[in-house]
């Protein structure tokens, strides 16, 4: 049976946007085995978003630190010492400032993970279409029953971090709502049923946003906080009317309540700066 590698960016929110182009690849080779890196500690996370295809494969990767350029080296010296010479596909890294400075513009606003799909000559369509895991929602329920302490009261979600100082401001919640964060102790697989119930939805990019994009979120009032991750997340386009780089209608939230918007935009400016003169320079 054949081997196809697959290394894409680490993070847990690039994994779920990235299952779109594994399970597309998938489709594709379906007598093939894909093999696919992964850092450590999310193991059992990427695990359970495939564990309906017995194809793919994990390589679980430790690194002593948590730098990018460990997980990096590593994975590019397994590549390298594979004994025969299987498919590598490498999504994202050397080629994503190449290819954003190559697309972006105000006419046409791209995120990163477009970037990806674009990369592969995918439809990001696929990125919504082809995205799946198979749910358990026993699993949920137990987790909306432990998080949801009145059941008759509505709640709003919030998904914040105020260790790391990314706190959204309680204002933002409309009165009379009950306040549920998230719980880290969770697989956030098993907060598909609160993420779908809520009234509100107020979160910072992350992947529980990511993983949110597949889900039948009820709400309208659904916040995305983009002065954490602004570079990375869903953009409103004034050009377009519409939200890009998502399928669901977010109001974007430039600043943190403390912070006035004009840190953001200037901040926004200078990020396109850096990948017009980096796309430069990797020519």
């Amino acid at each position: 049976m054949n081997k196809i590698y697959i290394y894409h960016h680490l993070g847990l929110g690039d994994h779920i946007s990235c299952n779109g182009i594994v399970r597309s690849i998938l489709k594709k080779n379906k007598k093939t085995n894909i093999f696919l890196f992964c850092k450590k500690p999310l193991t059992d996370l990427v695990k359970f978003m495939y564990r309906d295809k017995k194809n793919i494969k994990l390589i679980p990767i430790q690194t002593k630190g948590k730098s990018e350029k460990e997980y990096s080296d590593k994975i590019e010296n397994y590549l390298r010492n594979l004994k025969k010479k299987h498919k590598i596909i490498k999504i994202g890294f050397e080629n994503f400032n190449k290819i954003y400075n190559q697309i972006y513009s105000y006419n046409n606003p791209v995120t990163y993970d477009m970037i990806f799909y674009h990369q592969l000559n995918l439809s990001y369509k696929k990125r919504f279409s082809e995205c799946f895991w198979k749910r358990d929602y026993k699993e949920e329920n137990r987790v909306f029953k432990k998080l949801t302490k009145n059941k008759k009261r509505k709640y709003a979600f919030i998904h914040d971090d105020p260790k790391l100082g990314y706190i959204i401001d309680k204002k933002f919640v409309s009165s009379g709502l009950e306040i549920i964060k998230n719980d880290k102790n969770e697989n956030i697989f098993h907060m598909g049923k609160i993420l779908e119930k809520a009234e509100e939805l107020h979160l910072m990019e992350s992947s529980i946003r990511n993983m949110s994009e597949s889900l039948k979120i009820r709400s309208r009032n659904i916040n995305l906080y983009i002065w954490r991750r602004r570079k990375i997340s869903p953009i409103y386009s004034p050009k377009l009317k519409k939200v890009v780089g998502s399928q669901k209608n977010w109001k974007i939230i430039f600043m943190n309540p403390k912070q006035k918007n004009f840190k953001f935009f200037f901040m926004n400016s200078v990020l396109k700066l850096r990948f017009y003169l980096l796309g430069i320079l990797s020519k």
